[in-house]
């Protein structure tokens, strides 16, 4: 959410829904704006030292590596990011 509010995704507030048991983290978030992305592969040297969005994508690669699952949508301007964590 740091890299979405520097990057100014959204100008709006940021709903976040957040659920905990015994065996799951679930992260529910939800804005209106700019999709964020989350890559497979983590951006090349040579991007990283010439797209001044390269720290984004590494970001967004971190994140979708650290999740068990990660879902993320929008339809129009409405964003959807889902992150499941197993324990």
């Amino acid at each position: 959410m740091e890299s979405a509010a520097r990057q100014e995704y959204t100008h709006d507030p940021v709903a976040m829904e957040v659920r905990f048991d015994e065996y799951n983290l679930d992260v529910d978030i939800h804005y209106r704006g700019r999709a964020i992305e989350f890559p497979e592969q983590h951006p090349s040297p040579r991007e990283l030292l010439e797209n001044p969005d390269a720290m984004d994508r590494v970001a967004g690669y971190l994140v979708r590596r650290y999740a068990d699952k990660l879902i993320a949508s929008r339809h129009e301007d409405e964003c959807r990011v889902r992150l499941y964590f197993e324990h």
